[in-house]
């Protein structure tokens, strides 16, 4: 299943509306879907990359991917809705960790969602 800019954007609404509990600085949930992950690079071929996303909280996302990621790199994720590009979310690589051979946990802070005329002049 992958995670729809609907969800995406439901599930930060409800965290944002939660009450703190526990030691982490703002609420999270646990997820087990798919996203679209696309790595910023200052040249070459930019690849779209499907992920597993582990966690979702109002300041980042939590993923599994195949390969580690520099940190304080940007990605992009993109989430679908009706097959269509429907948000854009910028955001920076804090924590990276081989977990198994092919499988990287990694954490990444929400910077901001994309406009439309970043997306095209980016």
């Amino acid at each position: 299943m992958k995670l729809t800019s609907s969800q995406f954007l439901r599930i930060i609404e409800t965290l944002r509306s939660d009450p703190l509990q526990g030691r982490r600085r703002t609420p999270r949930v646990g997820l087990r879907c798919k996203a679209i992950m696309v790595p910023c690079v200052e040249s070459g071929p930019v690849e779209r990359q499907e992920v597993w996303v582990r966690d979702l909280s109002t300041e980042g996302i939590g993923f599994v991917h195949t390969d580690t990621l520099p940190l304080q790199s940007f990605v992009i994720f993109q989430f679908l809705e009706k097959d269509q590009l429907a948000l854009s979310v910028l955001c920076q690589i804090t924590r990276c960790a081989r977990v198994a051979p092919k499988s990287v946990e990694i954490g990444a802070k929400i910077d901001h969602v994309l406009s439309p005329e970043e997306l095209v002049s980016g």
